[in-house]
């Protein structure tokens, strides 16, 4: 097991010194749908896109986007699905150049409108575009926009929930960081785990669309051991992020068929992580675990 793996490295790892940081991501995308639109970008259940499928549904947001704002920049809300269309609209208003207000669609409705209007989104993504110029008050947004990528919001754990905004750079710098450390290829699939509006989203999608590589949209909310290692199985998963104490609940017996998936490297973090757990997932191969944290004894 990798203890200590997001060390980070002497020299930053940084292929995208010639581009704009705020389209790193999608212009990587559309130079993958050039050279190879037939490529698996998203893998699900029920279906696959293409880059081709992807790059056409992302230009198509984004051109919206400027049908409804013309050259205005502001914050555009975007209350995500676990879905492909959510990836599509995510990268379609980054490629606007526009920075988006990332709202879980699990918050009560009050708190939905109250970021919504905090941040003065006069346009929100909900499975397809809504002005919502009616709710916007007049005060200006609590985080200037600036050369900002996307805004997110606390758990408000400590307190009340807080807006924390990301620039443009650090997610592309961010991006490449990833992509070198997961050592990410175009045969890799990369689970998709996280809730978008949870910043580690970024890290599970991003960096394997960049490479040509496939997202897979593997879980649900249950985390369900079982379900989990068969979805891996069934969509070729090959590197599976999991939050620490998620791996702690798993039965030691659930890593038994890891031989039996293309699974190559467990990405975890946060949480101690019991090491009776990290020997599990290790026992096939002892290099299968990436973790960044606390290794704690039993």
């Amino acid at each position: 097991m990798r203890e200590n793996w997001g060390a980070s490295p002497a020299k930053v790892f940084s292929p995208m010194s010639d581009l704009n940081p705020s389209q790193f991501v999608t212009t990587q995308i559309l130079r993958i749908a050039s050279s190879d639109p037939s490529r698996t970008a998203l893998v699900a259940q029920d279906g696959k896109w293409s880059f081709g499928d992807l790059a056409s549904e992302m230009l198509l947001i984004s051109a919206q986007l400027g049908d409804l704002l013309g050259s205005k920049n502001e914050l555009i809300g975007l209350i995500p699905g676990r879905s492909a269309d959510s990836i599509a609209a995510l990268l379609g208003i980054m490629h606007s150049g526009r920075p988006c207000l990332l709202i879980d669609s699990r918050w009560p409705a009050p708190r939905v409108m109250a970021s919504l209007a905090e941040q003065r989104c006069s346009v929100v993504w909900d499975g397809g575009f809504i002005d919502h110029n009616d709710e916007v008050n007049e005060q200006p947004a609590s985080v200037p926009l600036g050369c900002l990528s996307y805004v997110l919001y606390t758990s408000g754990s400590t307190g009340s929930p807080k807006a924390v905004a990301v620039p443009e750079p650090a997610l592309a710098h961010y991006v490449a960081a990833a992509t070198h450390y997961l050592a990410l290829t175009p045969d890799d699939t990369v689970a998709w785990q996280s809730t978008l509006s949870f910043d580690a989203a970024f890290e599970e999608i991003l960096p394997a669309l960049t490479v040509g590589a496939s997202v897979a949209i593997v879980a649900d909310e249950s985390f369900d051991p079982d379900e989990m290692m068969l979805r891996c199985k069934l969509l070729g998963v090959t590197v599976l992020p999991l939050p620490a104490g998620v791996i702690n609940s798993f039965p030691s017996q659930i890593w038994q068929g890891i031989d039996q998936t293309r699974l190559r490297l467990v990405v975890s973090g946060g949480s101690a992580l019991l090491r009776e757990s990290g020997s599990a997932v290790g026992l096939v191969d002892s290099s299968c675990l990436g973790f960044s944290g606390r290794v704690s004894g039993l």
